[in-house]
């Protein structure tokens, strides 16, 4: 693999606004919204770069059949592009973080990393399809110099239940303004926005969203003790696209919550998450492993996993647009 040598530096000069980073001030997220495969960089925050965007006009944007990066160094680049500050106006909310640092260099061993597993947690309910692959992958990782912190990552069901207190109060907030335009969702997504715009009190997101802070001391606590957190990316492999899928969408909240098992508290807190690939399933789509760190530290997970795609450079699937999925 090349070494990464780009940086945001190149984008510099186009802008006459730069922040005050010395401020005590610093946004715990940044602010961007992508997920993709083989490679994957998952840091959700209510704003897109510019933060001029609502949750829906991010998935219209990016929700689109990939992989959009094929390797963790073309995700850096991306990712240096998406993310970070904004220097144009209108966009001052984004300037409180720091730029993005991507690697310049590949690592020659994992020798002093931490990796933090809840073991019981990434166990539960996964079929051995998946789990067999993530413990041999983390065994390789022991091999190569990694040290294996165990913990229990606590209370996830109330953050679970905070998470799609919040995640489902954006998207109803918007799903009006978007049949104003013309557009339509899927029924169910209607659906879920009216009941949620009809029962949940604004003393509820309230106190959802005091959770995510308490977790978010929780989590900095944890990366005190490690570098990053490892864990699948998902109970289970992806799901066929169904005729239709593609004009208003589909939410089928069993399959949700399974793909989003793992990645979901992290999403809820700001962390950056990059998911590289681990195998493939029967109908040979990929799965991958999914990393976590801490704020501000995408740097070392960009390192982590052109490091691991090195050592065991992933499979281009056969089929490469609408595989015919196996049913048995």
């Amino acid at each position: 693999m090349d070494v990464v040598e780009d940086s945001v530096q190149a984008w510099e000069g186009e802008f006459d606004y730069k922040p005050d980073l010395s401020s005590p001030l610093k946004s715990t997220t940044r602010s961007s919204n992508a997920s993709w495969l083989p490679t994957t960089i998952d840091d959700y925050t209510t704003a897109y770069k510019s933060g001029k965007f609502s949750p829906i006009d991010v998935a219209e944007q990016l929700l689109k059949a990939g992989p959009m990066a094929h390797t963790p160094q073309d995700c850096a680049r991306l990712y240096a592009v998406m993310a970070g500050p904004d220097y144009q106006v209108g966009s001052e909310q984004s300037r409180i973080q720091p730029e993005v640092t991507i690697p310049k260099t590949l690592l020659k061993s994992l020798v002093g990393l931490k990796v933090g597993i809840d073991q019981s947690w990434n166990q539960a309910g996964v079929p051995d399809a998946l789990f067999n692959p993530f413990q041999k992958r983390l065994n390789w990782m022991i091999d190569q110099g990694a040290e294996i912190v165990h913990f229990i990552m606590p209370e996830k069901d109330v953050v679970y239940a905070a998470h799609l207190m919040c995640f489902s109060n954006e998207i109803a907030s918007d799903v009006i303004r978007y049949q104003q335009q013309g557009k339509q969702v899927d029924y169910d997504v209607e659906m879920i926005s009216n009941i949620q715009a009809q029962t949940v009190r604004a003393t509820d997101y309230f106190i959802a969203n005091k959770i995510r802070t308490k977790f978010m001391r929780i989590m900095d606590d944890l990366f005190s003790k490690m570098d990053i957190i490892a864990t699948l990316m998902s109970k289970s492999t992806m799901v066929e696209i169904g005729a239709g899928d593609h004009l208003y969408g589909r939410s089928d909240a069993k399959t949700v919550g399974k793909i989003s098992y793992f990645t979901r508290i992290f999403n809820f807190v700001g962390c950056p998450g990059i998911m590289v690939q681990l195998g493939h399933d029967k109908n040979d789509v990929p799965f991958g492993f999914h990393m976590a760190a801490k704020w501000w530290n995408e740097e070392k997970l960009f390192e982590i996993a052109a490091f691991m795609e090195s050592e065991a450079p992933y499979k281009k699937p056969a089929h490469l647009h609408t595989p015919p999925f196996k049913t048995a």
